[in-house]
């Protein structure tokens, strides 16, 4: 089902470089303006320059952050800031990372790989995107015609059989070693060809889950369909008919998809709280609740709550427990699927958010009254200090019930799940020109 291939990566010029990590940033949509200006100061040769540059009020539709990073990106080129790969090469990435305390370490496979249309359910998606991201993505990649960043996805290993052929490759000796942010990314490059032929057709019957880069994997589409509409005859490899992955397996014990909570203004208190009293048995909670709704990295729904909410009743964190599930069920779509309707994403969006104000989450964010934190305690803070009204703190989505959803052909509502550690931009890139 999936075609997977090595490419010839990109690399940073470690001859240039006293410290890898400082060439290394996360994906653009979790770049604020404080940390673009901290990345810019760590070298000149820091990625976030080609994949979120910085604007200038002088900005012109000649002079910008994407002619900019085009004309940056040659010139990296021409001086050998970047390199390419000798040879095809898989890139296997070991990222070593804290979360709760403690040590964990995921691992990836960083490939090119086929784009399919989702019809075809070789390429499985789980979530909605917008049309502003994708403008802006697709904006660079027609400027630079390159994945700076990866798009993470999941794939089934229940014979073990990828993961064998990881260890195998895993024993060698690393390309790239890097440390950022309390991070550490350890890096092989696979080039064995018979290495190289047991990985691919371990992939080819596997579908892929897109798990973090929905907006990339639509954005590589597009692109592809301009590239092939631009030319009179095409390749099957073009590289442009590809996209750069990292692909993670579903049990590799590194994995945590997280929760993202919502943050809500602009509502009427007596009526929400009208409301979900008819729905929900509303207690108080212990505020060490929040704990589980910080992390829960193994998944569960925190003490049966269907979610916590703070602002509702003063300084205190409220647990909504399913009173009349009836009553939610009506509220919920009945064309989707029981998986879909039980996860805390579509319950904020069906029984609180469009009852409570009237529209849905794409509305209510445009209007200023929803926006988003993968961060708890952040959320409560930011009630406290008055910027928002309520924080709806959301279990995380467990990745078996993802994994039904997207085979049921399903997306949940936008930022659903928040998988960490971010993957790191800018240890291998794809340049989008030739063949595979």
């Amino acid at each position: 089902m999936a075609d997977v291939r090595p490419f010839r990566g990109l690399r940073h010029n470690q001859s240039l470089i006293a410290h890898p990590g400082d060439v290394l940033c996360p994906p653009y949509d979790v770049i604020s303006r404080e940390e673009q200006s901290r990345l810019y100061g760590l070298s000149p040769y820091n990625i976030v320059r080609l994949e979120f540059g910085q604007e200038s009020p002088e900005d012109t539709p000649s002079n910008n952050r994407y002619t900019r990073a085009s004309a940056l990106f040659q010139e990296w080129l021409n001086k050998d800031v970047l390199v390419p790969e000798k040879q095809p090469a898989f890139y296997l990435l070991r990222q070593d990372y804290s979360c709760d305390g403690r040590r964990r370490a995921r691992r990836g496979l960083v490939a090119c790989v086929r784009l399919e249309e989702w019809d075809k359910r070789i390429i499985r998606p789980h979530e909605k995107t917008a049309q502003k991201p994708k403008a802006d993505r697709l904006e660079l990649m027609l400027a630079c015609h390159t994945n700076f960043s990866p798009v993470m996805a999941l794939y089934e290993d229940t014979g073990h059989d990828v993961s064998a052929l990881l260890d195998e490759a895993e024993r060698g000796v690393p390309v790239v070693q890097a440390e950022a942010s309390g991070e550490k990314y350890t890096v092989w490059a696979i080039t064995k060809s018979p290495l190289i032929r047991r990985l691919r057709l371990a992939f080819s019957p596997k579908p892929i889950y897109i798990a973090d880069g929905h907006h990339r994997y639509e954005t590589a589409l597009n692109y592809r369909d301009r590239m092939r509409a631009a030319q009179k005859s095409w390749d099957e490899g073009a590289a442009f008919n590809f996209v750069m992955m990292t692909l993670i397996a579903f049990d590799d014990p590194g994995l945590l998809a997280l929760p993202y909570h919502r943050l809500l203004r602009g509502c009427n208190i007596q009526r929400l709280e009208e409301h979900t009293a008819r729905l929900f048995a509303v207690e108080e909670a212990s505020i060490s609740t929040v704990e589980d709704f910080a992390g829960a990295p193994e998944q569960k729904r925190p003490k049966a709550y269907e979610m916590g909410v703070y602002g509702l009743r003063g300084d205190m964190l409220m647990g909504l427990r399913v009173r009349s599930k009836s009553m939610l069920e009506d509220l919920m779509p009945r064309e989707r699927s029981s998986a879909w309707r039980s996860l805390g994403p579509a319950i904020f969006n069906e029984a609180i958010l469009k009852p409570v104000l009237g529209m849905d989450a794409e509305e209510a964010e445009k209007k200023g009254h929803l926006a988003f934190t993968h961060d708890a305690h952040e959320g409560l803070t930011l009630v406290k200090r008055g910027e928002w009204q309520l924080a709806f703190l959301l279990p995380p989505v467990p990745l078996s019930l993802l994994k039904q959803v997207a085979d049921n052909g399903e997306t949940l509502p936008p930022k659903s799940t928040y998988f960490y550690p971010k993957l790191p931009t800018g240890l291998v890139i794809n340049h989008l020109v030739g063949k595979l």
